[in-house]
């Protein structure tokens, strides 16, 4: 299986489970759009630090492929030094984490 693959058929793992700001586990509560990320890329083998979306965009920006591109990671935002999001292409201009949530979900508030 190629790693793009891998890293989608991980992240199908995710779905459903409640916005929580800063979240990277059940364990939390839930996740957050970086904590998602984090443990799709840390369940598929790849061996990365809890970031925040913008720290994901700074260093891995060299590898930010378009949407078109399948497990490639997208950001959003307002600017190159706003990234607000970060999300898994699914391929074809799809991608997966659309959450619901900001800073006042936590554990015992979760979002969406």
């Amino acid at each position: 299986m190629e790693i793009q693959d891998l890293i989608i058929e991980k992240a199908k793992n995710y779905l459903g489970k409640p916005y929580v700001w800063g979240g990277e586990s059940d364990n939390e509560g839930g996740y957050d759009c970086s904590g998602f990320v984090y443990s799709v890329l840390k369940d598929s083998g790849i061996k990365v630090s809890r970031l925040t979306a913008q720290t994901f965009y700074n260093k891995y920006k060299a590898n930010v492929c378009d949407k078109s591109v399948k497990g490639a990671l997208l950001f959003f935002g307002t600017g190159k030094t706003k990234i607000t999001h970060v999300a898994i292409s699914l391929g074809d201009g799809v991608y997966m984490y659309e959450s619901i949530g900001s800073s006042k979900n936590t554990k015992s508030n979760k979002g969406k």
